[in-house]
């Protein structure tokens, strides 16, 4: 998702651009198809106008039409073939697929996004102490505010890792929410804290997408995804270790640990596809070498 930040009003009358821009606009707001009944219409308002984040972004590529698409579509079919990205469907045995993309990207306001990123904060706090008590106190089972089959029945629970408290005291490195975004606001629809699949297909869609619309994604000042990754992957390289007994067997003093290297694995060919794992950026080498397990 593209967070444009707060912006200036649109063209001034007097600007020798505006005509063109606002024709670019209205020609964008008559060609989209209807919304079915029941679905957030994300380009217009229902006076049929273009949304605000929607209005700057024609404005400034202009009107929607096959010189002006049709290379850019082009352009995202070739580099999905050139990168690689596909995906697979269980149910076809693991046949890979062309990544499905589409050209124009999905827009968010600064004033949602906050919404979103402080909800999501919020939920990743919570499912992070709900896995510390599980493993730890197991307030909630006591107050039956968790049934036990939920906890213990579920295959990912480790048993043995019960008193178990990680460095740091942080048991999530990653959460992900899917979100619906409806005429009364955001709802989640499920969280995942697995592995970071699809973290790769969203740095490879905006990749591709920004360097397609490089003047759009400028001059709404959209905030960049790479730093994101940098961050993770320092966080991960500075994480705590595990403490290390210093006497070894026999009462020998143990040796000063070497220095050691975190890495990121990627599914295995039969799961999922080497797409879904992220493909950290430059900027994130520096700390990538000094990492830690």
């Amino acid at each position: 998702m593209a967070q444009p930040q707060p912006q200036p009003p649109l063209r001034s009358p007097d600007d020798p651009d505006a005509p063109q821009a606002a024709a670019a606009i209205a020609t964008a707001a008559g060609l989209a198809q209807p919304v079915p009944a029941g679905h957030l219409d994300e380009l217009r308002l229902p006076d049929g106008t273009l949304r605000e984040p929607w209005a700057r972004f024609f404005a400034v590529i202009g009107e929607p039409n096959a010189e002006t698409l049709g290379p850019r579509t082009a352009d995202m079919a070739r580099q999905i073939r050139d990168n690689g990205v596909t995906y697979n469907v269980y149910a076809d045995q693991g046949a890979a697929r062309a990544w499905p993309l589409e050209l124009f990207p999905f827009l968010v306001t600064e004033q949602d996004w906050q919404l979103i990123e402080r909800g999501a904060a919020q939920r990743a706090t919570l499912a992070n102490a709900i896995l510390a008590d599980i493993y730890g106190e197991q307030t909630l089972l006591a107050r039956a505010l968790l049934p036990p089959g939920l906890v213990y029945g579920h295959p990912g629970y480790l048993h043995p890792l019960r008193g178990y408290r990680p460095p740091g005291g942080s048991f999530l490195q990653i959460v992900a929410i899917d979100l619906v975004h409806t005429e009364t606001g955001w709802t989640v629809m499920a969280h995942r804290t697995d592995t970071p699949s699809g973290m790769g297909y969203a740095l490879e869609n905006r990749l591709i997408i920004s360097g397609l619309f490089t003047d759009a994604f400028r001059g709404l000042h959209v905030r960049r995804l790479p730093p994101a990754f940098a961050q993770l992957v320092s966080t991960l390289a500075h994480a705590p270790l595990a403490p290390q007994p210093r006497v070894a067997a026999g009462g020998k003093a143990r040796p000063p640990a070497p220095a050691t290297t975190s890495c990121c694995l990627p599914p295995a060919l039969t799961t999922k596809p080497i797409s879904s794992t992220p493909s950290w950026p430059a900027t994130s080498a520096s700390h990538w070498s000094r990492a830690r397990t």
